[in-house]
């Protein structure tokens, strides 16, 4: 699924680039990258560390590396060797760069992140219709004149919406429900994170949703 340009951007989470040491055993880390490299001329390695809403691991990958392929893969487990666990969050994730010799540099950069979004389509066919919360006419008529709502909505790597909760609701429970059932049988571009899909959560609001 394209997607545009301006919706990958740096990554925002963490807020702060956390300390080098949060994230990896940077002394253990520099010192397999050292055994591993010693015999080779320098170079710049590039990797990428993606976390999942749990603080899981879920990749680790080589972005960069003037290396051959077998030394990257030894290069790729040595630097998943070393990753710290991480407190649940959203998914993110954080570049490593290095810079290798007798005493290796890491520095920690920011992962370039596509948020998920919804895709324009035509209304729900008729048995997905059938399956939305039944409304009262006065709710349905409050549903008609809803044009401004917040939904909290997690994504699934392949663009599907798993659950979802109201951030800012119509004030009427049974409304918000059907709005909740409604986001769950649209389709999404999922979240990509360093070229990535990952399960995501965004926060979107009704135009955001191609909310009728």
């Amino acid at each position: 699924m394209a997607r545009a340009e301006s919706s990958c951007q740096p990554d925002s989470v963490p807020e702060d680039l956390p300390h080098i040491n949060q994230v990896v055993d940077s002394a253990a880390l520099a010192r397999a990258i050292g055994e591993v490299t010693f015999s080779y001329p320098r170079a710049n390695l590039l990797f990428s560390l993606a976390f999942g809403i749990e603080g899981e691991l879920t990749h680790v990958r080589v972005l960069e590396s003037g290396y051959g392929p077998d030394t990257a893969d030894v290069l790729q487990r040595s630097a998943q060797s070393t990753v710290r666990p991480q407190p649940p969050e959203n998914a993110w994730g954080v570049r490593l760069r290095v810079a290798t010799g007798p005493n290796p540099t890491l520095v920690l950069e920011r992962a370039a992140y596509c948020p998920p979004e919804a895709i324009r389509q035509s209304a729900p066919h008729r048995q997905a219709r059938r399956s939305l919360p039944r409304l009262t006419r006065e709710e349905w008529a409050l549903l008609r004149s809803l044009r401004s709502f917040r939904m909290k909505v997690l994504v699934d790597a392949r663009g599907r919406a798993l659950t979802g909760s109201m951030t800012r609701g119509s004030g009427n429970a049974s409304v918000d429900d059907y709005l909740v059932e409604w986001v769950a049988l649209q389709r999404f571009r999922p979240a990509v994170l360093d070229g990535v899909l990952v399960l995501a959560w965004v926060e979107l609001d009704a135009s955001a949703l191609n909310w009728p």
